[in-house]
């Protein structure tokens, strides 16, 4: 990333979609695979397998740093990092206390719900020396808006058990992913090979999995079904529940009956641009944006592929070759390499937790040709952040004028470095690399007359 700071960097972002102007930045971490930077900008921090990634209600990107044991946040009006739980041991500690202060043994996935509490899948490592294994079961932390830190489901067995009883009295087998409903019901991926869910009452069931590994059920009842190993799942507003499951897509409907919706009998690479059903994938992250489309990682051949409403599957991101490059320029001749975890937030951007690159990638709207449902504000809105900016700020314009609306951001001199046209009733985004200085940011028409200063370090 440094070195771009000298030069300029324009993302036009449409929330209608569209793909052009597709780009891929590096959004955290320098791959120092350590832990390091809390405090400073996230572009600077060292992680140490960053395995799950979620955006919470502000827009904050929230990370589970594996080795490091801890979460991590990153501001997304500021850029700056902080550990937001864990304190660095191999322990699942702190119940009712700071879960800054807390031990967060080995977090594998992250989410949260739209009142901002915070909840985490826990593996329990035990460091032996230089060795380090699996000894218990896992743990499903909670964390309260207020920072406070509780175990909400596990009682440190390893095999499953516990159903239709308090999560907190269950076992629970390894895990991976976990996410969360607009009701705020919790569902996790155990190796078992399982789907569970956590209920608003604290009651655990098993939603899908028989407990065999392998692939049978389409059709029948998910808890009757055969998985081969669940890696990521994600609720949609319908009630359906989807999770990667090794060479497949799956769907639990409302109903509880399971469905695949990608994949084949073979694991693969082949074919973008038609029927997701049709093509050869292998999955681990997944994620899903407002309109409906999902995007999953594939760590075999090192792309980002897309599922759209339609169920047509396309590539949006790498290139299918493992490695590091790309930045700034389309996501689909980028290089990325072991992805783990996806997220999208409210404006779009997708998120990628690449756990051999130490690294978390982002992916604009426009590349991935989302289309989510537009933002419209009775007044006009311009955001301007990080403050300050290090040798980069980001611009958010969202009005429902029909006027058109030009951007211009100028130094202190008054020369202009950059000036742009929106499209009225549209939520656009501009980010831009600068060099270290002071600028003022304008936006004009009828009914927009703002200005903003922001200064790059």
């Amino acid at each position: 990333m440094a070195s771009c700071k000298n030069t300029f960097l324009l993302l036009l972002l449409l929330v209608s979609g569209s793909l052009s102007g597709q780009v891929i930045t590096t959004y955290a971490g320098a791959a120092g695979h350590a832990f390091a930077g809390d405090g400073g900008p996230a572009s600077d921090a060292d992680f140490d397998f960053p395995c799950g990634v979620a955006a919470d209600i502000n827009g904050n990107l929230l990370i589970a740093d594996f080795w490091n044991a801890r979460i991590r946040s990153v501001n997304s009006l500021t850029g700056i990092i902080t550990t937001v739980a864990g304190n660095g041991t191999f322990v699942n500690n702190g119940n009712g206390g700071p879960a800054t202060a807390a031990g967060i043994n080995s977090p594998t996935g992250v989410t949260t719900d739209k009142w901002g509490n915070i909840y985490i899948t826990c593996d329990s490592i035990t460091n032996a020396g230089t060795m380090y294994y699996t000894e218990q079961g896992s743990f499903v932390r909670k964390i309260n808006a207020a920072g406070i830190v509780t175990t909400i489901a596990g009682n440190g067995g390893a095999t499953d058990s516990g159903d239709g009883g308090p999560a907190t009295a269950s076992g629970i087998g390894a895990t991976n992913g976990i996410s969360v409903d607009t009701s705020g019901n919790l569902y996790i991926c155990e190796v078992g090979p399982r789907i569970r869910k956590i209920n608003t009452a604290g009651i655990i069931t098993t939603l899908a999995g028989n407990g065999t590994y392998g692939y049978s059920g389409d059709g029948g009842p998910a808890t009757a079904a055969m998985i081969y190993g669940a890696g990521a799942l994600v609720p949609d507003k319908k009630g359906n529940l989807y999770f990667t499951d090794g060479r497949r897509i799956r769907k639990i409907d409302a109903a509880g009956i399971i469905h695949t919706i990608a994949g084949t009998d073979s694991f693969g690479y082949t074919g973008d641009g038609g029927p997701a059903t049709d093509a050869r994938i292998s999955t681990h992250g997944l994620a899903i944006d407002r309109a409906g489309n999902l995007y999953f990682s594939d760590l075999i051949y090192a792309v980002i592929r897309k599922v759209s409403k339609a169920g047509i599957i396309t590539t949006v991101g790498g290139n299918g070759i493992r490695g590091y490059s790309g930045d700034g320029g389309p996501p689909d001749s980028a290089e990325i390499s072991i992805v783990y975890g996806v997220a999208v937030d409210t404006p779009g951007n997708i998120y990628l937790a690449d756990v051999q690159n130490e690294n978390i990638r982002m992916i604009c709207p426009a590349c991935s040709g989302l289309s989510a449902p537009e933002v419209v504000r009775p007044q006009p809105e311009l955001r301007v952040w990080p403050l300050p900016g290090y040798g980069r700020f980001s611009l958010l314009f969202n009005t429902s004028d029909t006027d058109p609306v030009v951007l211009t951001v100028t130094d202190l001199s008054g020369k202009k470095i950059l000036e742009t046209g929106c499209v009225a009733g549209k939520q656009q985004q501009i980010s831009v690399n600068a060099p270290p200085g002071i600028y003022l940011v304008n936006c004009t028409n009828g009914a927009c007359k703002m200005s903003k200063k922001i200064v790059v370090k």
